[in-house]
């Protein structure tokens, strides 16, 4: 067996991991309706003029998930983290619903 894997990952670093997909998930639609609003905030996102600001707006998902999957590590670590379980899970479900309403482009044409 390699030498990174292991049989079972930390509760603290899992539930960090799933905590930063929830937190990103939100950063990604205030975002997407923020350029929405905002159009000079495009060339800021606008990385490969090829295609569009889809690409910017995955990168920076990608930072606000490894940033706060960071800070969470460490305030996870070494702690039982057993009973943040459900509510973690439960932002997480939230977190998608809202992220999946918001950019629905019905509603997205209409906050916009």
């Amino acid at each position: 067996m390699w030498f990174f894997t292991r049989r079972r990952i930390h509760e603290s670093l899992s539930l960090a991991a799933v905590l930063s997909a929830a937190i990103s998930l939100h950063a990604l639609w205030i975002v997407n309706l923020l350029i929405g609003r905002y159009p000079d905030l495009t060339v800021y996102f606008d990385l490969a003029s090829g295609l569009g600001i889809i690409c910017g707006l995955y990168l920076f998902g990608l930072v606000v998930f490894f940033f706060s999957l960071g800070t969470i590590a460490v305030f996870y670590k070494d702690k039982d983290c057993s009973h943040h379980r459900l509510n973690v899970f439960l932002f997480l479900l939230v977190s998608l619903i809202i992220y999946v309403i918001m950019t629905v482009p019905v509603v997205y044409e209409l906050l916009v």
